[in-house]
C-alpha cells in the first residue's frame, strides 16, 4: 500500500480471506499484520470475519500452516503487530446472516463450518 494511505483508517474490515491473507489473519503473520497496522489511525478497529475447517479443508489448511484458533496466540500474534485484541467470537448462522455479504449467507444456509470474529483495536 502506498504511504499516503498510513494512518487513514479508523476502521477496517476483513471479510472471509482466503490463502497469503487467511494465513496473515488467522496465523497470523506479524508483518502483514503491521502491514495493515499502518493504514490504521491510533483508536481505529480491525474487523475480520474468518473461517476454515481442518476436516473438510485438511490439505488447504497445512499447505497454510493453520493452527486451531486460539485467543492467546492471536492476542500475542496481534499485540506484536500493534492491535489490542478486544475479542474473538465464534458466529452462529444468525450472526452470519447480518453480515452484508453472499459468502456469509451461503455459509448461514450451508452445512455448519466454524467462523470467528476477530475484533481489535489500533495502539
Amino acid at each position: 500500500m502506498p504511504h499516503e494511505l498510513d494512518g487513514l483508517a479508523g476502521h477496517i474490515s476483513v471479510l472471509f480471506p482466503w490463502g497469503s491473507l487467511l494465513r496473515a489473519v488467522a496465523l497470523p503473520d506479524p508483518c502483514v499484520l503491521a502491514g495493515i497496522r499502518r493504514l490504521a489511525r491510533p483508536g481505529a478497529t480491525l474487523e475480520a470475519v474468518f473461517s476454515y475447517d481442518g476436516d473438510r479443508e485438511s490439505a488447504e489448511v497445512a499447505r497454510l500452516g493453520l493452527p486451531p484458533v486460539s485467543t492467546s496466540r492471536l492476542a500475542a500474534a496481534y499485540a506484536e503487530s500493534g492491535f489490542g485484541l478486544t475479542a474473538l467470537d465464534t458466529l452462529s448462522a444468525a450472526d452470519l446472516k447480518a453480515i452484508p455479504s453472499t459468502w456469509a449467507h451461503r455459509l448461514a444456509h450451508g452445512r455448519p463450518r466454524p467462523v470467528w470474529r476477530l475484533s481489535a483495536t489500533a495502539r
